[in-house]
């Protein structure tokens, strides 16, 4: 895997689901965001593993947990003032074009978990509005 060549982190893929037909809009921001949060851990995170774990739960919708083993913020970080933290900012706006929630939850000493929830059935115009911001 390319992320463990040049970062040095074990990275572990998980699933609980068969592959998850997505459409390619919403395939393309979760897959963006994976990256980003995989981007952090090896920048910042000095985590010796991080886990992706990827299901569909209930109710037609799909979660990718990104988590990892390194030394955490404070919320002073997730509270930011706009610019601080451009990696976080870039997952939340990524998430929001697709009606996506991110959850980022991190202490200090303890690792970071991000968890992304998102629509399996996403509206044909919430897709064509994502098209028309990623083109």
């Amino acid at each position: 895997m390319r992320f463990r060549r040049h970062g040095g982190i074990p990275v572990y893929l998980q699933t609980e689901s068969p592959p998850l037909a997505l459409p390619a809009a919403v395939e393309l921001q979760v897959l963006r965001i994976v990256r980003e949060a995989l981007s952090n851990a090896r920048k910042h995170s000095e985590a010796q593993m991080v886990r992706v774990f990827l299901h569909r739960m209930p109710g037609e919708i799909g979660q990718v947990l990104i988590e990892d083993d390194g030394i955490g913020f404070g919320e002073q970080v997730l509270r930011g003032r706009a610019g601080e933290h451009i990696g976080l900012e870039i997952m939340r706006e990524r998430a929001k074009r697709i009606g996506a929630e991110l959850r980022i939850e991190s202490e200090p000493g303890e690792g970071t978990r991000i968890v992304l929830s998102f629509s399996l059935t996403a509206r044909q115009a919430q897709l064509d509005e994502v098209r028309r911001r990623v083109s």
